[in-house]
């Protein structure tokens, strides 16, 4: 009976050693690749999709809350039964907050993600090389697995959308924003996420 106690204090004793306190107070930085889906409004209706890398840094100003900007950049292989190119380059800018849920003692934590976006893309090069600038909103649940009580791996499903506003060649910009060119972009993106200090 003695050696069932001892065996037992020594596997609680190795299991507290290994416990994980997730941290997300403090700075806050993620690195991601993804794929993308991008839709366009009266193209076709079909979208495109392509694959790219993206970071966020911020700041989480209570243990529920962070703060971040992010960048991220995508080449989208475009339909050939639209009138775009083949491949061509999104590029998206975001400012967001992101809320954590669950109990901090535990490795897996969920979250939510709610961001305004701004999105530049370069669909057309033919006559003019033609850039399409526009803005939206974005949701993002997510979900982390600490490693260490600071680093966790980071998957999400982004689903995002909103209104193309200039079209840009040259000098040149047209206001299009009473158009009703609507876009959709969806990513699921995998990365890293630390909380340094």
């Amino acid at each position: 009976m003695k050696k069932y106690f001892l065996l037992l204090t020594l596997l609680s004793s190795i299991t507290l050693a290994a416990q994980v306190y997730p941290t997300t107070r403090g700075l806050f930085l993620n690195l991601h690749v993804g794929a993308a889906s991008v839709a366009y409004d009266d193209v076709n209706d079909e979208s495109a999709g392509g694959g790219g890398v993206g970071l966020r840094a911020g700041y989480g100003i209570t243990p529920t809350t962070t703060l971040y900007l992010g960048i991220a950049g995508y080449n989208i292989s475009g339909n050939s039964n639209t009138i775009f190119l083949e491949d061509y380059p999104v590029g998206i800018f975001e400012i967001g907050s992101r809320f954590h849920f669950g109990k901090k003692v535990k490795p897996l934590m969920f979250y939510l993600d709610v961001a305004l976006q701004g999105v530049r893309a370069t669909p057309f090069d033919e006559p003019a090389e033609v850039t399409l600038n526009g803005g939206g909103l974005a949701v993002a649940p997510g979900l982390m697995y600490f490693f260490t009580d600071r680093l966790a791996i980071d998957a999400q499903l982004r689903l995002g959308g909103g209104r193309i506003n200039e079209f840009e060649s040259g000098n040149l910009s047209v206001d299009v924003s009473d158009e009703n060119f609507n876009y959709g972009l969806s990513r699921l993106t995998v990365g890293m996420t630390f909380f340094p200090f």
